[in-house]
């Protein structure tokens, strides 16, 4: 089996993205999900607690179990297909998509893609370092920084 994605929430529980299903591990036990036809790719959890979850699909933002918000391109993000989830110290919520670079703030997107400078719209992973700069790993396009 694929594993996609792993994530250590707050609880001490450990959320398992595959292909064709979520799992969480908390206390020896496994409980699973059905992924809904998505290949689960990312998780984060938010101040609220709440379950971000990425997948080529988009992002569901869970609470409780239940779906409370999905983010697409209908709605404001840069691509649907989601490889990375992560939060600043200001609380932003950074997507990154094979398509661009998203930021989520009270419910705002804000995107880069190439045309804004990008060496590469596929984002593999991102790092705030200890003063605030937001750097870039690109699929095919090395290190970015934004300033």
């Amino acid at each position: 089996n694929y594993i996609n994605a792993l994530y250590s929430d707050r609880n001490g529980g450990l959320w398992i993205g595959s292909p064709s299903q979520i799992y969480y591990l908390k206390d020896g036990r496994f409980s699973y999900f059905p992924a809904s036809g998505a290949d689960v790719t990312a998780f984060l959890e938010d101040k609220d607690g709440n379950l971000w979850i990425g997948s080529e699909k988009g992002v569901n933002i869970r609470r409780d179990g239940k779906d409370i918000n999905i983010l697409q391109e209908s709605n404001g993000l840069v691509n649907n297909d989601v490889h990375l989830l992560t939060k600043t110290k200001d609380g932003a919520i950074w997507i990154g998509t094979i398509g661009g670079l998203s930021r989520y703030k009270d419910g705002v997107f804000t995107s880069w893609t190439t045309q804004q400078g990008l060496s590469n719209n596929y984002i593999r992973d991102l790092l705030e370092d200890k003063e605030g700069n937001i750097w870039l790993a690109t699929y095919g396009g090395g290190l970015n920084l934004l300033q």
